[in-house]
């Protein structure tokens, strides 16, 4: 084998062909519609890949059945072979979205801490983790607070 061999990736499939049957569906035009489960990706991921692609491809989405929902794509340039890496871009990219929106919403209370402090003219918390009142003195947390418990002082083992 040749050096230049070795770096060469092989062309995936068609989606039609790789996924499981019933998945996917390919029209004369070459558009090939995917159907996904909202539990699985959420609508926020699926609405976020299909925006991604709008500049290579058209992107239609429709509801399905109970908890799936239809996306067609069809390439704006080229032809089958352009709509299924875009199909396979789309997929992948699903997965990138969905991670990236459950490490949001998992963070989201130490984002919120961190842009608080940054705006606040004196400390949120003191040095052992705990709350400060508006007059400086420390002050027990509620739940409301801090519901995931990640803002409370353990000293390290």
């Amino acid at each position: 084998m040749q050096m230049e061999d070795r770096n060469l990736v092989p062309a995936p499939s068609s989606p039609e062909i790789a996924l499981p049957e019933g998945v996917t569906r390919r029209f004369e035009d070459g558009a090939l519609r995917i159907s996904l489960s909202i539990d699985i990706y959420g609508l926020d991921a699926i609405f976020r890949s299909c925006y991604w692609l709008t500049d290579r491809c058209y992107v239609y989405l429709a509801p399905s059945q109970d908890r799936l929902i239809e996306v067609t794509l069809v390439a704006k340039e080229g032809g089958v072979d352009v709509t299924d890496q875009l199909a396979w871009d789309f997929v992948n990219d699903l997965i990138d979205q969905r991670l990236r929106i459950d490490v949001n919403r998992e963070t989201r209370a130490i984002r919120e801490m961190i842009i608080a402090q940054a705006f606040a003219e004196t400390d949120l918390i003191d040095d052992r983790g705990q709350l400060v009142s508006e007059a400086g003195e420390a002050r027990q947390p509620s739940s409301d607070d801090d519901p995931e418990g990640i803002r409370t002082w353990q000293p390290a083992s």
